[in-house]
């Protein structure tokens, strides 16, 4: 019995001493090409990598049936249920279990990775608690450097095509994005969204959530790539500057992204009033207009609530006295 506790602790140490090597090795790749790290990784590589071992002696075993021309169909079944449990067990998974870093000078991520290889050579004769002692405290110190010591970026990172934009703004820790006329012009909305935003995102705020996403330019493709977004990004807020025009004609996607903000907890803001020459300076005189508009309003209200109590007050004292 204490035979095989130790077996499965000495494969337990290996596991992780694998895992922290690998995840120091792809660490700068990930980071240089803007694709998120996960909470789970470790707790997922001990859950699939069985899995995986099995598809792969599944699929060698029905390829030999194929060469040899022997019936296959039970190696086929097997294959079915176990790609059934892979992708049952993929549902469990969460946005919000990934996480990113800002991308620094490439001689950091150059370093992380000299420093991953000089500990390999440094550690080869010790014991293997103590080598996952020390890639542990390379890895923490690492994370703890990228994410809290290295300063984030702040200001704005714009993103053009065919004189349309899209500005990402970073600003007291939140992200903003204000989109004019890029999200339009997608034709593959998806792969847009997971091969080009998503790691400019990333590289410049280093998080996958946004506060707000503000569209000043509507039309179907806009609707779909905001669709898209929602399962790749953690939105907070949408404001669509639209006309009510614009909002008949893409009514069915409307409804569909206010059910979908619904599922992510997402307020959706819809400007009918906005032109749709949407211009930040008119914009703002457009509000301070209606502002002072409805201060104006309040005002004249409460002055003519006030008259009309004197008068009434007034009236009420003359009776009395009478």
């Amino acid at each position: 019995m204490a035979l095989k506790k130790d077996k499965v602790i000495h494969w337990l140490l290996q596991f992780c001493l694998a895992q922290l090597v690998v995840t120091l090795i792809s660490l700068p790749l990930l980071i240089a090409w803007g694709l998120p790290l996960s909470y789970m990784t470790p707790v997922s590589n001990l859950i699939f990598t069985p899995i995986l071992s099995a598809f792969i002696s599944l699929s060698t075993l029905l390829f030999i049936c194929e060469l040899l021309s022997i019936p296959a169909g039970w190696i086929i079944y097997l294959l079915t249920k176990l790609t059934d449990l892979w992708l049952f067990v993929l549902n469990f998974g969460s946005i919000h279990w990934l996480f990113g870093i800002t991308c620094h000078h490439q001689i950091l991520l150059w370093l992380c990775t000299l420093g991953t290889i000089a500990l390999l050579f440094i550690t080869q004769y010790c014991t293997l608690k103590r080598q996952v002692l020390y890639f542990g405290i390379y890895l923490a110190i690492c994370l703890v450097y990228f994410n809290l010591i290295a300063p984030p970026h702040f200001g704005t990172h714009q993103m053009t095509k065919n004189k349309a934009s899209l500005i990402i703004k970073r600003k007291d820790g939140a992200t903003y994005i204000d989109d004019q006329g890029l999200l339009q012009q997608r034709i593959n909305q998806r792969s847009w969204a997971v091969f080009t935003f998503r790691p400019t995102l990333l590289k410049f705020t280093g998080s996958l959530s946004i506060e707000d996403i503000t569209c000043n330019h509507i039309n179907p493709s806009t609707l779909q790539t905001l669709l898209i977004l929602f399962d790749y990004t953690i939105i907070k807020q949408i404001t669509l500057n639209l006309t009510k025009t614009q909002a008949k004609k893409n009514k069915a996607l409307l409804e569909l992204l206010s059910k979908k903000s619904v599922v992510h907890n997402t307020y959706i803001l819809l400007n009918y009033e906005t032109p749709v020459w949407y211009n930040h300076k008119k914009m703002g005189e457009y509000h301070e207009k209606i502002y002072s508009a409805r201060a104006a309003h309040t005002d004249a209200n409460t002055q003519h609530t006030s008259i009309d109590n004197k008068a009434r007050n007034t009236s009420t004292t003359a009776k009395f006295k009478r």
